[in-house]
């Protein structure tokens, strides 16, 4: 039986089951490696490393956890790194499940946004004066505004016009009005909703 030699840095000779793979190294880099003195696993705080980090980690950690840290035995050892993995792991799911949850917001945000600018495009074309001004083909150029939504389009002779609807506190069009873009000698102002 080897004589324990944990804790003592390079000089440590590490007993072969101590080489796993080792999840919380893994997940956790940093947090990781300052828990098991390991302070290597620092250079995951830096972008692109932090990938090669924790592949290194997760391959070399128990190795670098035995070298750096005094362990009664290889049985603490594992103990400890199977808590490090659990830990790491529900980090993992509780991160997975905020991007997704964020994802599924920005998609429902966006397709809001496109209905509200698909129902402002029909208001502005029930309005004939508006309809005869964009014409059949015309296409929206970008959309901006919070308390006022400010759509820029553009039609097929190349005049720009831009329509700015507002919604009242119970998500109603307050007003939308279409008006020209840019040119001061031909201003013109409808109001499509007062």
């Amino acid at each position: 039986m080897i004589d324990n030699t944990s804790g003592h840095g390079e000089c440590s000779i590490v007993p072969k089951d101590v080489k796993k793979w080792n999840w919380g190294a893994f997940w956790l880099t940093w947090i990781w490696g300052i828990g098991n003195r390991t302070y290597i696993a620092l250079l995951a705080i830096i972008p692109i490393l932090n990938i090669i980090m924790s592949f290194y980690l997760g391959f070399k950690g128990n190795e670098l956890a035995w070298k750096n840290k005094k362990w009664d035995d290889v049985e603490e050892l594992h103990e400890s790194q199977k808590g490090w993995a659990i830990f790491g792991w529900i980090v993992e799911v509780i991160f997975i499940i905020i991007i997704v949850c964020s994802t599924i917001n920005k998609y429902n945000a966006a397709k809001n946004k496109q209905e509200y600018i698909n129902k402002v495009i029909e208001i502005v074309l029930e309005n004939e004066e508006a309809k005869q001004l964009l014409g059949e083909e015309y296409s929206i150029m970008g959309t901006f505004g919070v308390a006022e939504s400010h759509n820029i389009i553009v039609n097929s002779k190349g005049n720009i016009y831009t329509v700015i609807s507002k919604l009242d506190d119970e998500n109603n069009f307050e007003s939308i009005t279409l008006s020209n873009f840019g040119d001061e000698n031909e201003e013109f102002e409808i109001k499509i909703i007062e």
